[in-house]
């Protein structure tokens, strides 16, 4: 799991699913980009996204309701994470559109800042060809 930003994390289904870990994080929201989990089943109030990693997926169908959800999260001073089930593509793209919304990135800043953070991010052409648009 990687600290993007203050109180936003990345991970993947692993790290979502290990309730020890997110107590540790003091993880109090989770955007759930892997189309399962304990979490969904637990708390359905975090955003449940039955996504696919294709490039042709529209993600960006998601991306309103996620930065919504994780601005949110801000203001109620909580810590969020966003996971898929590698933590690459899908919470990739979510994130990157939510630092671009909130920080008034470029996506080629956003796509440096997270690989500086997290080595292996947002590979998929489709996801990124969205975010250029976004």
């Amino acid at each position: 799991m990687t600290e993007l930003a203050d109180g936003l994390f990345m991970g993947n289904q692993k790290h979502a699913d290990d309730h020890d870990l997110l107590k540790r994080y003091r993880i109090t929201h989770v955007v759930n980009c892997a189309g399962n989990s304990k979490l969904a089943i637990t708390n359905p109030s975090y955003p449940f996204f039955k996504q696919q990693s294709k490039d042709n997926y529209n993600i960006s169908a998601h991306f309103m309701r996620a930065i919504e959800f994780l601005d949110q999260s801000e203001k109620e001073g909580g810590r969020a994470l966003v996971h898929c089930n590698l933590g690459v593509n899908r919470s990739g793209a979510i994130v990157a559109a939510f630092l671009m919304n909130r920080y008034k990135m470029n996506l080629l800043r956003t796509i440096d800042y997270l690989k500086r953070k997290r080595t292996v991010v947002l590979s998929n052409r489709g996801f990124r060809k969205q975010l250029v648009k976004f």
